[in-house]
């Protein structure tokens, strides 16, 4: 911890003041900055574990598809207006080719892309 005194005799660690104008104590230093650290651990964690679940991958019949949220959410929109026998036309795929799916074939993809999800969203949480 950085110790600094003020023209005026108050003394701070790292830098910090607490409200009223009272200096920190080197406990209460301590403390903030173990706080602090806590907080940028959590946030870390968070943003690794938003990457992992933006780079999701599921592979179809041998064909890999995006199974990132936004994905999630334009499969489940389509299986919400699709019946069991309609095929969806144009599916595109991680390597931007196109692919006929089936309302089931929408349905494992999002299912194996939301196992995956879950199964990151709490794998080492700080």
């Amino acid at each position: 911890m950085e110790l600094f005194t003020d023209d005026d005799g108050v003394t701070f660690y790292d830098g910090i003041m607490l409200s009223g104008g009272r200096a920190a104590t080197p406990e209460e230093a301590a403390q903030y900055e173990e706080d602090r650290l806590v907080k940028q651990s959590i946030a870390d964690w968070k943003a690794n574990r938003q990457t992992e679940v933006d780079n999701l991958e599921v592979i179809h019949n041998g064909v890999i598809y995006q199974g990132d949220e936004v994905s999630q959410t334009r499969m489940a929109r389509a299986i919400a207006v699709m019946s069991d026998s309609d095929i969806f036309t144009g599916w595109v795929a991680k390597d931007n080719t196109s692919h006929d799916l089936t309302k089931a074939d929408l349905l494992a993809i999002l299912k194996d892309a939301g196992t995956q999800q879950s199964a990151i969203w709490n794998v080492g949480r700080p």
